[in-house]
């Protein structure tokens, strides 16, 4: 129902109608905080359509940065785990706010796996899992696409088998599938913070698993390491 969306969930409002100016409208918390609701006003599909292109970004950030907002208020204060949030902050020096039912997996040569198990489905878990790993700081150039792929892919060979025994997680590179998006972002004022987006699957196996990543890559404070948060 619309009250539903409505007390949970950012929204899109498309309005055609002959009688319409051609505008974009964007309002903050209208029934919860935080979110936004944005209208899309124009007098006919194509008005509509090309009003969506030239507002394409706007949207998108906007949608972005509400739901970044609502994770962030979901996984602080009494709803974090603050043991888990204390051991990362004590072993890398950087803060990460982790939601409360978070467990600490594994944990070897640089390589940290902390789990939430969600729900079940069908008589099988959903898990959200939150990967840490760190390398020492040689070059620029650990920052590139390729390289950086490389480096995830052999993390995730050696340290996140799959279910059926020789298979193993790893980055999808056909891109016609999904194209993978690196770009620089600001974080809390680092010399180098690259976020990549992409998908990930099991090689190694017929079973059909895998889905969306977002990665995070910061050099460290010091200028030594290099931080992957997957």
């Amino acid at each position: 129902s619309d009250k539903l969306f409505q007390a949970y969930r950012c929204i899109v409002k498309c309005d055609i109608g002959k009688d319409h100016s051609d505008k974009v409208f964007i309002d903050h918390n209208k029934w919860v905080k935080p979110q936004v609701y944005i209208v899309i006003s124009a007098s006919c599909e194509d008005s509509l359509c090309a009003l969506f292109r030239r507002h394409e970004q706007q949207i998108v950030n906007a949608i972005y940065d509400t739901e970044h907002q609502r994770f962030i208020n979901l996984f602080s204060g009494t709803g974090g785990n603050s043991g888990i949030v204390k051991r990362i902050q004590d072993k890398y020096g950087f803060s990460l706010s982790v939601g409360k039912n978070y467990r600490w997996l594994k944990e070897k040569d640089g390589f940290v796996w902390i789990q939430e198990k969600l729900v079940e489905q069908n008589d099988k878990m959903v898990l959200s899992n939150l990967l840490i790993h760190t390398v020492p700081y040689e070059s620029q150039s650990q920052f590139e696409q390729k390289q950086l792929l490389d480096r995830l892919d052999t993390m995730l060979c050696r340290y996140v088998p799959g279910g059926t025994p020789g298979s193993y997680a790893g980055i999808e590179r056909d891109t016609t599938l999904c194209e993978i998006l690196t770009s620089f972002v600001d974080y809390h004022g680092a010399k180098y913070a690259v976020q990549t987006r992409g998908l990930w699957g099991l090689r190694e196996t017929d079973d059909r698993m895998g889905g969306p990543f977002v990665v995070y890559t910061i050099l460290s404070p010091d200028g030594t390491t290099i931080v992957d948060v997957m």
